[in-house]
């Protein structure tokens, strides 16, 4: 029996029923309560549709679960993502490279803490670097998807990279849209906390 109901109403807000839903799954993960959430759109005119995963179904497995008759491709965005990136820039290089799917990557850097130190295989000295800095791309959560990559996806658990790589043994063509707008991956209760500072401090 599910302990603790938690009900929200909300007419025209998605960007505030997002965050919301954030809440709850941070709190979740710190508290590891029971629960059940329940939404009420008010007849809200941006088309609210909830679905109910009855077991965890992974970033991508929940597609299974859509209409694929009321859309041409999905934008599938990560629950713990926030980003200022322009969705109708993504959507025109998504169907000018006429990609299957849409991969956008976030520049990402972080700093080795110790000096790092070069050697051949014989274990003689090369070089020296103190504290390197290390950038890649990485994945930043946000994707474009054609019908017929959707279409893979059946209704049992499923995170984004696998169906990427299925895609992909399968001959589907993948691109790559790099982000240069503001990216931030609030996962955890202290990355949440301090994305919320720095909104405040905007306004």
């Amino acid at each position: 029996m599910t302990k603790l109901s938690i009900c929200i109403p909300t007419f025209n807000r998605t960007e505030c029923l997002n965050n919301c839903l954030n809440s709850i799954s941070i709190a979740k993960k710190k508290y590891n309560f029971d629960f059940e959430v329940c939404i009420s759109d008010n007849c809200s005119k941006q088309n609210i549709k909830v679905l109910i995963e009855k077991e965890p179904l992974g970033t991508a497995g929940s597609i299974s679960m859509l209409n694929k008759e009321e859309f041409d491709f999905l934008t599938v965005i990560n629950g713990d993502i926030v980003s200022d990136i322009n969705l109708e820039a993504l959507e025109v290089f998504h169907k000018e490279r006429e990609n299957d799917i849409t991969i956008t990557v976030a520049d990402y850097a972080y700093t080795i803490p110790f000096g790092v130190v070069n050697f051949d295989k014989n274990h003689n000295y090369k070089s020296l670097v103190e504290k390197p800095e290390i950038r890649n791309f990485i994945l930043s959560g946000i994707y474009c998807l054609n019908k017929s990559v959707c279409s893979l996806v059946e209704q049992n658990f499923q995170d984004m990279p696998n169906l990427i790589s299925k895609a992909h043994q399968l001959g589907y063509k993948i691109g790559i849209f790099p982000l240069y707008e503001y990216w931030n991956d609030i996962g955890t209760l202290n990355k949440f906390n301090l994305e919320i500072k720095r909104q405040k401090n905007q306004n």
